[in-house]
C-alpha cells in the first residue's frame, strides 16, 4: 500500500510539473503573439523541413527493412551522400577526427580516474570535448595555434587509445549490418534518424545568424588568422566571459573551416538529445519513451 501511495504521489507531482510547463509555454506564446510565434507565420516558411523529415523517415524505415540493416546504417549512408553532394568531405573528416580524438582522450582520462569501469562512448566523448576546449582556452593566449599542432593534439590520444577505437570499430561493423529484431519503435527510430540528418544537412549551409557570425564563428576565425586571441575588453566586451564552446570550436575551425565547426555544433546538439534519452532510461523509463524524449528535445 505504501508503494502504491508513493507511486500516486510521484505521478501527481510529474503531472503537475507537466501541466505547469505547458501552461507557462502557452502563456509565453500568447504574450509574444501566438501567430508570430508559429513557424508557419514566417514569410520564408514553405514546409521544406517537414517534407524533408517525412521523406527521410520513409526512406530510412523502408531502406532498413529492404536491406535488412539498421536504420542508423541507412542514415549514415545518406549522411555521406549529403557530404559528397555538398563538397564537404574534408570538413566531415576533420569533425569526425575531432570527435574520435575526444572519445580517445576522455577514455584515457576516465580509465585513469575510475579504473576498469566503462562510462560509455557518449560520456567519454563529452569529457574529451571539454578537455580539448579547456586546453584550447589556454593555448589561445599564445601564438601556437597552427593546424599542424592541433592535428598532433588529435592524433596522439587516438594512438594511445587505439585498442579502444579498434574495439569500437569492430563492434560497430557487426551491428551496422544486423537487422532490427522487432518493429517496435520503428517510427520513432526513423524519425530520430531524420532529425539527425536534418541537423547534419544544415551544417553544410553557410551561417546567416547574427550571434554565431558576431561571436561563435568570429572567435575561431580570429584565432585562425592571428594564431592567438586578443584578450582586449576595449575591443570585445565579452572577451573575458566563459567561452568553452568557442574554444572547442577553435580546433574544428583550424582543421576544416566553418563547415567543420557547424558539424561539431550539430554533433553536440545530437549528443544533448542522447543524454536526455539516457536520463529517461536511468529514471526507469522504457526505450520507446526515451526515444520520444529525445525527439521532443530535437
Amino acid at each position: 500500500m505504501r508503494g502504491m501511495s508513493a507511486g500516486r504521489i510521484e505521478t501527481a507531482v510529474i503531472g503537475a510539473a507537466l501541466l505547469s510547463g505547458m501552461g507557462l509555454a502557452g502563456y509565453g506564446l500568447w504574450r509574444q503573439g501566438l501567430p508570430q510565434a508559429l513557424p508557419t507565420s514566417r514569410p520564408d516558411w514553405d514546409g521544406d523541413h517537414v517534407l524533408f523529415l517525412v521523406a527521410i523517415t520513409l526512406v530510412v524505415g523502408r531502406g532498413a527493412r529492404v536491406l535488412r540493416v539498421r536504420r542508423s546504417t541507412v542514415a549514415a549512408a545518406l549522411g555521406v551522400a549529403v557530404a559528397l553532394w555538398a563538397n564537404g568531405l574534408w570538413p566531415l573528416l576533420a569533425s569526425l577526427a575531432y570527435l574520435l580524438a575526444s572519445l580517445s582522450l576522455g577514455h584515457l582520462v576516465l580509465r585513469r580516474l575510475f579504473g576498469s569501469n566503462d562510462p560509455g562512448c557518449l560520456s567519454e566523448t563529452l569529457v574529451g570535448v571539454g578537455l580539448y576546449g579547456s586546453l584550447a582556452g589556454i593555448g589561445v593566449h599564445f601564438e601556437l595555434n597552427h593546424p599542424g599542432l592541433h592535428w598532433f593534439a588529435l592524433i596522439l590520444p587516438m594512438a594511445l587509445a587505439r585498442r579502444r577505437l579498434q574495439a569500437l570499430w569492430e563492434e560497430a561493423s557487426v551491428k551496422a549490418f544486423e537487422p532490427h529484431g522487432t518493429s517496435s519503435g520503428a517510427i520513432e527510430g526513423a524519425l530520430l534518424c531524420a532529425f539527425a540528418l536534418l541537423y547534419f544537412a544544415h551544417a553544410f549551409l553557410p551561417e546567416l545568424s547574427h550571434d554565431p557570425l558576431a561571436m561563435h564563428l568570429f572567435v575561431p576565425g580570429y584565432v585562425a588568422a592571428n594564431q592567438q586571441w586578443n584578450f582586449d575588453p576595449t575591443l570585445y566586451i565579452w572577451t573575458f566571459m566563459p567561452m568553452l564552446a568557442d574554444w572547442s570550436y577553435v580546433t574544428a575551425y583550424l582543421l576544416g573551416g566553418e563547415t567543420a565547426t557547424r558539424l561539431l555544433n550539430a554533433g553536440l546538439a545530437l549528443a544533448a538529445a542522447l543524454l536526455v534519452r539516457e536520463f529517461v532510461l536511468a529514471l526507469g523509463g522504457d526505450r520507446r519513451g526515451a526515444r520520444w524524449a529525445a525527439l521532443i528535445t530535437l
